[in-house]
């Protein structure tokens, strides 16, 4: 419980300095190309 806040902090801090900017930009394509796949299958 006491190391959750600074690990914690450290992810956000990270975050904001784009560190995962490749990760949730892959992701938003991911999701992106799922809906379409799943639109035209209707």
């Amino acid at each position: 419980m006491i190391l959750a806040v600074p690990i914690g902090l450290l992810f956000v801090n990270l975050y904001h300095y784009g560190a995962f900017q490749g990760i949730t930009d892959s992701l938003a394509v991911l999701v992106k190309d799922i809906e379409r796949f799943r639109h035209k299958e209707e």
